[in-house]
């Protein structure tokens, strides 16, 4: 699925999220130009990673250029064998084995400054790597379980626990089918509609919806390819999106100030002894002067390309559509799910702007709030924050 790249007015009133294809490895770089500005994944069910290992690397050599990230579910784990190398590659892998056919692995290039973890979700393994600004998720989440509910609020329990100013991409076997099916139970049709609803209030939209018995997803423009490839009966996924560098290079900055933290630090700031100080300006002043200490040292600054600074959402276009339309069940669910994606993306931007004009305008009105202040309600503030 994709946190699209490109503008959130597109976003919203185009359905066509990613251009996806399918194709041979062979003819991949007809189709897609890859240059070094690039970020290359490929995602495959290998149904054993001992067994079919060598088969993918025929794959591989298809390719005139090394894919930045190759990840792997459904593994089939051994604790006992060790996991096969590539050249210029650091491998890791999930230890927490629910069945034997469980586990991920993923490969990432050596030269790529990187951070993998483990994530730990209901009935799932997860690996989620951080790199070049990204966050990806590779999941395996087994079909023994019909019920995806759990799953699915523990996946959105951990996308909250993420930066919002992320780029996610979420690649694996998840399991779920995300388009609907001629004989559709009910049981499909909510794990469906749970899921793709879920990941929509996080502004996550599918990358594509080829046949793959695969998921993506992501933040920018990405170009999605579905490989012809027998190594299993699931197809190879090959994505690549322009790297955030690039993107940054000539973007203007955003300031960000984590609240929480800069209060933490207030507090922790030794102030006893302007308890015993009887000058009110020599209060005033070093009370400011600590503030905005603490603002200064929990402010990150980031940056933001030209797209996401002008914003203009517009719904008319989906929704018009829909009242023409109105039995259109296909049109009323994405319409819905666009609908909450839009409102995720005005919040989030409204909150942005709320803090900045706050950190904008906080010295100015701490000033006078502050002179307004007797001594006594100073001296109980700084009772309160010590």
């Amino acid at each position: 699925m994709t946190k699209s790249l490109h503008s959130p007015l597109q976003d919203i009133d185009s359905i066509e999220i990613a251009k996806a294809i399918e194709c041979s490895s062979t003819d991949l770089e007809r189709h897609i130009r890859i240059n070094k500005n690039n970020l290359t994944i490929i995602a495959q069910n290998i149904v054993s990673i001992y067994k079919n290992f060598d088969d993918f690397t025929l794959t591989l050599a298809n390719l005139s250029f090394e894919t930045d990230v190759i990840t792997f579910t459904e593994c089939r784990l051994d604790a006992n064998k060790p996991l096969p190398q590539l050249n210029n590659y650091e491998v890791y892998n999930t230890h927490s084995q629910l069945n034997q056919n469980d586990g991920v692995v993923t490969y990432i290039k050596k030269r790529l400054k990187h951070k993998v973890n483990e994530v730990i979700l209901y009935h799932a393994s997860c690996l989620q790597m951080d790199l070049l600004d990204n966050i990806i998720l590779c999941i395996y989440r087994s079909p023994s379980n019909p019920n995806a509910e759990n799953f699915i609020n523990s996946l959105n329990s951990h996308l909250e626990t993420l930066p919002s100013h992320r780029s996610i991409i979420i690649t694996g076997d998840i399991n779920i089918n995300i388009r609907p099916k001629p004989l559709e139970t009910l049981q499909e049709f909510k794990n469906r509609m749970n899921y793709l609803d879920m990941l929509a209030n996080h502004g996550i939209l599918a990358g594509h919806t080829l046949p793959t018995r695969q998921l993506n997803k992501i933040k920018y423009e990405p170009k999605i390819v579905v490989l012809q490839t027998s190594i299993t009966d699931h197809r190879t996924i090959f994505l690549s999106i322009s790297k955030i560098k690039k993107q940054m290079k000539n973007n203007r900055s955003k300031t960000t100030v984590n609240f929480e933290a800069a209060l933490k630090y207030l507090r922790n700031s030794n102030l006893s002894d302007l308890l015993f100080c009887e000058d009110p300006t020599i209060v005033t002043n070093y009370l400011i002067d600590k503030i905005m200490e603490s603002l200064k040292v929990n402010t990150e600054v980031t940056y933001v390309s030209c797209s996401k600074r002008i914003i203009q959402p517009n719904r008319n276009q989906l929704q018009k559509r829909l009242r023409n339309d109105p039995d259109n069940e296909t049109l009323r669910i994405t319409y819905r799910r666009y609908r909450n994606y839009c409102n995720n993306l005005i919040k989030r931007i409204k909150r942005n702007y709320d803090r900045a004009t706050i950190i904008k305008s906080s010295k100015k009105y701490l000033v006078k709030w502050i002179q307004k202040k007797t001594y006594d309600e100073i001296e109980q503030l700084f009772e309160r924050i010590a």
